[in-house]
């Protein structure tokens, strides 16, 4: 697939007349794939970040003051079944295999 698409591109270049030659092609494509590749490993760390935190707040208001998540309490019951559900998709996420 991927020698298809270079494949192409250099048809191309070759169509318009030059301009930039295969191999700045293919670099200029690296270096746009390593910046996403960064950019996605950033978000991901951050993500991972925020869960960490929420589940550490979770528990912080389930030690300290559990009626705020208990609808007999007057709580947010709904609240709480969303902040389980977010946190148990990434342990299922977490043991995937890849």
């Amino acid at each position: 697939m991927a020698d298809d698409i270079f494949g192409l591109a250099e048809e191309m270049i070759r169509r318009n007349g030059g301009g930039a030659s295969m191999q700045e092609y293919r670099d200029h494509s690296h270096r746009h794939a390593v910046i996403l590749a960064r950019a996605v490993q950033d978000q991901q760390a951050k993500i991972k970040r925020l869960r960490e935190l929420l589940q550490e707040l979770r528990a912080v208001v389930l030690g300290e003051c559990p009626q705020l998540l208990n609808e007999d309490s007057d709580g947010d019951a709904q609240l709480s079944m969303e902040i389980d559900a977010a946190l148990a998709s990434q342990i299922e996420k977490e043991n995937k295999p890849c």
